[in-house]
């Protein structure tokens, strides 16, 4: 389903350089790795695989207004993890002035804090300034990461909260606004 995507849509007035924003993305997505992973079993283990080279192109559409909270809804589906990118860009033209932006990513690759950092390099690029070089992926800091697990001090934290939170943890009875679903929803509020 599409609770883990991640959609942004951003309404744009002026001339846009439709080829110029698309070869933007293209650089975004060599930059960085991440959006050149996908992710599937292997033997019942989850695993990643960065891919060299991503196809990816805008997808253009033609609207009115009225249209556009049905064409934004069309356009945000589920992903397959084993497929990329896994994001997509979609352009609806209004005026040859106006244009709707969707970029829709899925969680497994973005978080609020890459959003940010996404959105500003995409600017960068649009705009024709360079980017200093990235010598940092984010598969170097999870490296980095998993090799912190495995000193004294990591284990030594973990003994501790082990101990802590060992033994039977109670059952908290928090009193809520309105009656729990049986079922879990992912369903929400929307602006359309």
């Amino acid at each position: 389903d599409i609770a883990y995507n991640q959609p942004q849509v951003v309404s744009l007035s002026g001339s846009l350089k439709v080829g110029n924003l698309e070869n933007s993305f293209k650089q975004l997505i060599q930059r960085h790795e991440i959006l050149r992973t996908s992710f599937f079993l292997l033997e019942g283990e989850p695993v990643q695989k960065i891919h060299d080279q991503v196809a990816f192109s805008i997808d253009s559409m033609s609207g009115r207004s009225t249209d556009v909270p049905d064409m934004i809804k069309t356009f945000i589906r589920p992903y397959r993890l084993e497929d990329v990118p896994l994001c997509r860009v979609g352009l609806i033209s209004l005026d040859t002035r106006n244009h709707i932006l969707i970029i829709d990513m899925h969680h497994m690759i973005t978080d609020g804090v890459s959003l940010t950092i996404l959105t500003e390099e995409l600017l960068k690029l649009y705009m024709g300034e360079s980017l200093p070089g990235r010598p940092v992926q984010y598969k170097d800091f999870a490296l980095w990461q998993a090799t912190e697990s495995q000193c004294q001090r990591y284990r030594q934290s973990e003994q501790f909260w082990f101990r802590q939170l060992g033994g039977e943890i109670p059952v908290l009875q928090l009193p809520c606004d309105f009656p729990r679903p049986y079922q879990k929803s992912t369903a929400g509020k929307t602006m359309f």
